[in-house]
């Protein structure tokens, strides 16, 4: 199937979603439909009009106070107009079709992505809206995902890098405060990663520079992001308001790589809940094997924090990322 989505390096839930939804209303199909499945059954409609209709309702976040990730969907309300059938009767249909069918996505990610998706709850409002709801078994495979270093620059399915000759704009950022904000919470990052080596988590090294270099955790693996009862044990406000950005970046990211401006505006919006984070929770704690976990699961915010804000200071930026201010 191709759907002419982006090339990912970490799992992006709204692509996630898009290629389920995609795969829901004409299996085995491309771009140029030919064949739709029993929630588009009639034959005397503009398959291309489907077609355009799915590539131009993307699915968006929705706020939240709880920063629980919801994305929400207006495709069935589309599809009734081209359909001349009931929205809420298709969003039914479409969602009861998304409950049962599975997913193919790229081969070396599919039980990633399976098990991602299988942990979605689908709702639908009687306005003909769906909307989909991350679970948190879900939501800890994706985070231990960001615990692996993206894919190389040099690799076939990478973002590229931009050019080592920096634009007016990123040239105008350099010792500005926005940017300095961004640099010293990289550099926090970092500080705290290296005072957890050995007494809270293993890393594989301490020092790195290159570019596709990163740092890995060795021990635990995985991070201890559950609790027994199958629940995400960060659940202060500002873990979630740091876990809801870190999505958000993330299903921006080929964007915002592109657009300095807005990977500023990001890496900024990043870096002010990585602090609010910093300041709320104890994130260094050893009293307990309890207290032990949840440290580790915090450091796992920081690594994925650190991760993110060093990809889009040094790929979308062209700045350094400093290990230490």
């Amino acid at each position: 199937m191709n759907c002419n989505l982006p090339e990912i390096t970490y799992p992006m839930f709204r692509t996630l979603l898009l290629v389920k939804l995609c795969e829901v209303i004409y299996p085995q199909a491309d771009v140029t439909v030919k064949k739709v499945s029993a929630v588009t059954n009639q034959n005397d409609f503009d398959s291309s009009k489907v077609s355009l209709l799915l590539k131009s309702t993307p699915l968006k976040r929705v706020k939240n106070n709880t920063f629980t990730i919801v994305y929400q969907s207006a495709i069935a309300l589309q599809l009734s107009s081209v359909l001349r059938r009931n929205s809420l009767e298709l969003a039914y249909q479409i969602l009861g079709e998304f409950q049962q069918e599975s997913v193919n996505f790229c081969q070396e990610d599919s039980t990633i992505a399976q098990c991602i998706l299988s942990d979605f709850t689908g709702k639908a409002f009687s306005s003909g809206l769906l909307q989909f709801e991350l679970g948190d078994r879900g939501l800890s495979v994706w985070l231990q995902c960001l615990m692996k270093p993206p894919l190389p620059a040099n690799s076939s399915d990478s973002i590229p890098l931009l050019t080592s000759l920096k634009k007016p704009f990123v040239q105008a950022l350099e010792d500005s405060e926005p940017l300095f904000v961004c640099q010293h919470s990289h550099a926090r990052c970092c500080s705290l990663l290296r005072l957890a080596h050995e007494p809270v988590m293993t890393l594989n090294r301490l020092e790195t520079d290159a570019l596709d270099d990163f740092w890995m955790v060795l021990k635990p693996d995985p991070i201890p992001w559950l609790t027994p009862q199958g629940q995400l044990c960060l659940t202060h406000r500002a873990e979630r308001a740091l876990i809801s950005q870190l999505v958000t970046i993330v299903d921006n990211l080929s964007n915002l790589l592109t657009n300095p401006r807005s990977c500023l505006k990001s890496a900024l919006a990043l870096s002010h809940a990585f602090q609010t984070f910093y300041r709320a929770c104890r994130i260094l704690e050893l009293a307990s094997p309890s207290s032990l976990e949840r440290s580790q699961s915090r450091l796992g915010l920081v690594m994925a924090t650190q991760r993110l804000l060093r990809h889009l200071l040094e790929v979308g930026l062209n700045v350094k990322a400093p290990l230490a201010l």
